[in-house]
């Protein structure tokens, strides 16, 4: 399972990314809102985690934007 964290928090999303790649998925992060529609955009994802409140948008207009 490949999996989007959208955090800006660089410790929090890499202790998230750990943890997971501990139970064997892939993780990638994007720390702002143009990297993960970036990210979004090239690649396909199982899941997306995010984050509410990061640089330059929100979490909730990406999620308006995937639907």
């Amino acid at each position: 399972m490949k999996i989007l964290i959208v955090e800006d928090e660089r410790e929090l999303s890499a202790s998230i990314a750990t943890y997971l790649k501990g139970e064997d998925y892939v993780c990638e992060i994007a720390a702002d809102y143009k990297t993960a529609l970036f990210k979004i955009d090239m690649y396909d994802y199982d899941c997306i985690l995010l984050d509410i409140m990061i640089p330059g948008g929100s979490g909730l207009d990406i999620l308006r934007e995937l639907k």
